[in-house]
């Protein structure tokens, strides 16, 4: 199905760093790096921030590893809190979202399977200089892109 996962180590400097309506995202391991198999992002999310808007994704699954902070997860019809230690499963096609309503940064890694929707972190985001670089707020403009650019890599966004 996928080719050969190759060995490799991903240095931290080496990861690609993307902003996306006011998160960060560190590439971790790409599709590139998996054979397609999955990919590894770390995801930052600031204090008292809303969340993604509610998406669905056609095309690959979504699992959530809390690191640190509290998340308010809505996943279908079901409402839940997942805090550091907490492992979420979106599965394709299942209406989604979360949102931090505490007074810390959550910090998460986000395993996409199969890999693939990565590429639109780097599409739609703002590439950053590094991990600790400064992530500017959402805009219009950004909203407008992420909504023309969500079809071609089988995301419904819904407003």
């Amino acid at each position: 199905m996928f080719p050969a996962l190759q060995p490799f180590i991903q240095s931290p400097v080496d990861a690609e760093t993307y902003a996306v309506l006011g998160h960060r995202y560190i590439i971790l391991a790409s599709g590139e790096r998996t054979g397609g198999a999955f990919a590894l992002i770390h995801a930052e999310i600031p204090p008292r921030d809303a969340g993604p808007p509610p998406h669905t994704h056609h095309r690959e699954d979504e699992h959530f590893y809390i690191l640190r902070g509290k998340l308010a997860f809505v996943i279908g019809s079901e409402t839940r809190e997942a805090a550091a230690g907490s492992f979420v499963v979106a599965p394709r096609g299942i209406r989604h979202t979360f949102r931090n309503a505490a007074d810390s940064v959550a910090r998460l890694l986000v395993l996409l399977t199969p890999a693939g929707f990565e590429r639109f972190f780097m599409v739609v985001g703002q590439r950053l200089p590094g991990r600790e670089s400064t992530c500017p707020p959402a805009t219009e403009a950004e909203v407008r892109k992420i909504l023309t650019a969500a079809p071609e890599f089988g995301l419904e966004v819904h407003l």
